[in-house]
């Protein structure tokens, strides 16, 4: 009989080399502009709720939502999918942080 084994996974990478500095915190995020990338199925209606309490808590100006991955993700709203292409990511990338004072790019369960 073999024994079943449990793969753990470290969340805690280290930052690539030549990997960009994080922006200065900011003194409050009211009249703020947020984005969020949603990247994997139903995780968009998780991130309107977040969006609808920045608005009505701490008075967030606007949301604006990058959608990546597969068909399937946020019900099929894919603005960009696939890896092979990074002059696409960083087009995509570069235009949501035009558009945006804050971001989250990515959340982990």
């Amino acid at each position: 009989m073999t024994q079943a084994k449990i793969r753990i996974l470290d969340p805690v990478g280290a930052l690539p080399p030549g990997g960009k500095p994080l922006a200065p915190l900011l003194d409050g995020v009211g009249g703020s502009r947020v984005g969020f990338r949603v990247q994997w199925p139903s995780f968009d209606i998780f991130m309107e709720r977040i969006g609808e309490l920045l608005r009505d808590l701490y008075g967030v100006k606007s949301i604006d939502m990058l959608y990546t991955g597969s068909d399937g993700t946020a019900a099929g709203k894919v603005s960009i999918r696939g890896r092979s292409d990074a002059v696409s990511w960083d087009r995509t990338y570069d235009a949501l942080a035009g558009k945006v004072d804050w971001a989250v790019s990515g959340l982990a369960a």
